[in-house]
């Protein structure tokens, strides 16, 4: 099975697991970061929470059969690294090409999701989850607002 004919059900998933998905801040505190994607905005909470290993993808270049990916949040977790969440396969056969254009108005982050270098995605589990990359700024993000970049793929 080809990775385009996986992600569509892969995105079917990822719906039904965010539609049980929730977030709260219950430390009262009003770090949040808005990001404006194609379905509104997004907001993250700021927190530098800790995450499993398992769940923090570092970004690559050497996919295989890529396309773009659908970023769900961006946090600022320090003042020139960003956070950004998306959906992705499993991470055994599927990796994220994470990356951002600065100016200076805005971050425009965006994800690019692919085969891993030698992997067969016909033997890849057909699962979806959440998976986060840290990013680096060029410069402090300080008024900037972060975006994710419109996808150019039509979707599904």
């Amino acid at each position: 099975m080809h990775l385009r004919k996986i992600l569509p059900l892969m995105a079917v998933a990822a719906l039904a697991l965010g539609a049980c998905s929730g977030s709260s801040n219950d430390e009262g505190t009003d770090s949040t970061t808005e990001v404006e994607t194609e379905e509104g905005v997004v907001t993250g909470d700021g927190q530098d929470d800790e995450l499993p290993d398992s769940q923090v993808i570092e970004s690559r270049d050497d996919l295989v059969d890529t396309s773009e990916g659908r970023v769900i949040s961006v946090d600022e977790v320090g003042t020139d690294t960003l956070r950004v969440e998306y959906e992705l396969g499993d991470p055994a056969c599927f990796g994220a090409q994470v990356s951002a254009v600065e100016t200076d108005d805005s971050v425009e982050v965006s994800v690019n999701v692919g085969t891993l270098p030698d992997v067969d995605a016909e033997d890849c589990e057909v699962s979806v989850g959440f998976y986060f990359t840290d990013i680096d700024l060029e410069a402090p993000l300080g008024s900037r607002t972060p975006r994710a970049a419109e996808l150019t793929e039509p979707n599904g």
